[in-house]
């Protein structure tokens, strides 16, 4: 059974990712200049790069979303895995949202209307989302060939 899976995309934190190379950059400005820089001023920003790291990428491991020929998931968690698993069949609309940012960088949150349950499958800021939406058509529409 084929299975594609998905993340939230990198493009999410750019602005981070931006101001940290800016933060390592202007180090080593001031240090060439000869600048003394301050042990606390030091370590408050190596906190901020590496909880910002580490943020940004549990974030992003946190959620894996995917579908295969039978059914869209949802999995959240690490040690307390959850798994929201939706058949393609009670699928009743797909919708994507992309501000002006998201088209830009080409990313976008899509939202999976189903019946039944909570009735909502958000799988937010995720690579190339036109492709997902896509892909997954195709397979409701292989795993259904009767509703043509």
């Amino acid at each position: 059974m084929e299975e594609f899976r998905f993340r939230k995309t990198r493009k999410v934190y750019i602005g981070f990712y931006i101001t940290s190379f800016l933060l390592i950059i202007s180090y080593f400005y001031f240090r060439v200049r000869g600048f003394d820089i301050k042990s606390p001023i030091l370590i408050i920003g190596c906190i901020f790069i590496i909880i910002g790291l580490k943020y940004t990428e549990v974030d992003r491991l946190h959620n894996l979303y995917g579908y295969n020929s039978r059914y869209i998931f949802h999995k959240r968690g690490f040690l307390r895995r959850r798994i929201k698993k939706v058949f393609l069949a009670r699928i009743s609309d797909i919708i994507l949202t992309r501000g002006v940012i998201n088209r830009i960088f080409n990313y976008g949150d899509v939202k999976i209307h189903h019946f039944g349950g909570s009735g909502v499958i958000e799988i937010k800021k995720i690579n190339s989302p036109h492709k997902f939406i896509e892909g997954l058509q195709d397979m409701i529409h292989k795993s259904h060939p009767q509703q043509q």
